[in-house]
């Protein structure tokens, strides 16, 4: 339950939240921090040495965070706090739900550990649903469910969740947390080009120079990781 209460409930689901004020891109560069919090919180609370390497991955890796959110902390312009609150708490959360994933003893059967606790957060994120007043946005009718809509559903639901989620936790068995978490750093580039072919949102040189300094930060970082683990 407290897996599920943090990768799916605080993880996904303020993701979902906090990417409703954002645009595809911005949420998904601010999700890519993933790594550089889950080798925080390991030097917090487990002590793990953190190399020179690693300690430039994190300067560059925050200092691209502050270049994305600066402009809009203390002014009416810019981004939404909102979501980038949302963002950032999601990614903490996520962080600390993979290093506790792999502290843990789950079933060997990563399929059967991905199931239960998507189906536990699934279940978890009913309660935010209902204060939130998103289960009256459900169809009313099956004649309200078009095409579009099923498919959007269905992607999400294989594409979007059980596929990563499944590899996600076979890597958490086969390799370091920060490694299970390079999905994050290959993200924002997928999201920064579709937003701008598919939906047109703008692409500012601060999101792209944003964007250079937090991969290159988060590649550091990993690429220490698989040194460590080679080792």
């Amino acid at each position: 339950m407290i897996i599920g209460a943090f990768l799916i409930l605080g993880g996904h689901g303020l993701i979902a939240y906090g990417a409703q004020y954002l645009s595809a891109g911005i949420a998904s560069l601010l999700n890519s921090t993933i790594p550089l919090w889950v080798v925080l919180f390991m030097f917090l609370i487990y002590r793990n040495k953190i190399t020179n390497l690693t300690k430039i991955g994190l300067t560059l890796g925050f200092s691209g965070m502050i270049i994305l959110v600066g402009p809009s902390i203390g002014g009416d312009q810019g981004l939404s706090l909102i979501g980038i609150a949302s963002l950032l708490i999601s990614s903490l959360l996520w962080a600390l739900g993979s290093i506790f994933s792999s502290k843990v003893s789950l079933p060997q059967n990563f399929l059967l550990s991905a199931g239960m606790i998507t189906l536990i957060g699934g279940l978890l994120l009913i309660f935010p649903s209902i204060l939130t007043g998103e289960l009256n946005l459900l169809p009313s009718s099956y004649s309200d469910i078009n095409f579009n809509l099923l498919i959007s559903y269905l992607f999400l639901i294989f594409i979007g969740t059980v596929i990563p989620l499944a590899e996600f936790y076979w890597l958490l068995k086969v390799s370091t947390v920060p490694i299970a978490n390079t999905f994050a750093y290959m993200a924002p580039i997928v999201a920064v080009f579709l937003g701008w072919a598919i939906l047109s949102e703008s692409v500012t040189y601060l999101t792209i120079i944003a964007t250079i300094v937090i991969l290159i930060g988060v590649a550091l970082i990993v690429r220490t990781s698989e040194n460590s683990n080679n080792k």
